[in-house]
């Protein structure tokens, strides 16, 4: 989400310091990723990120730049967040 707001304002300023800002972000998220495969699998944790990302977004760009989305697609993202708590939690009962 917020590498995003980055790109977004050194697409339009130029700055050097937005475009290393943005870089780094992307390697920490990298970085992240890999340490979040040590608790789940690939399709899980990447699945996992896509909804994240995809609701984060969502939500900047209602609450930032004033985008007005329709009410199904927010139910559309809660239920994704749902089954994405719902994955996780079936799967941490099951190891015990």
């Amino acid at each position: 989400m917020s590498s995003g707001v980055v790109a977004k304002g050194w697409a339009g300023t130029s700055s050097r310091w937005l475009l290393l800002g943005g870089c780094a972000i992307y390697v920490v998220l990298f970085w992240l990723h890999g340490l979040s495969l040590r608790i789940g699998q690939l399709s899980t944790i990447t699945i996992g990120w896509v909804v994240i990302v995809t609701v984060a977004n969502m939500a900047l760009d209602h609450f930032v730049y004033d985008v007005q989305f329709p009410l199904p697609k927010w139910l559309a993202a809660l239920a994704a967040l749902l089954l994405l708590v719902y994955l996780f939690a079936g799967r941490n009962d099951s190891n015990g």
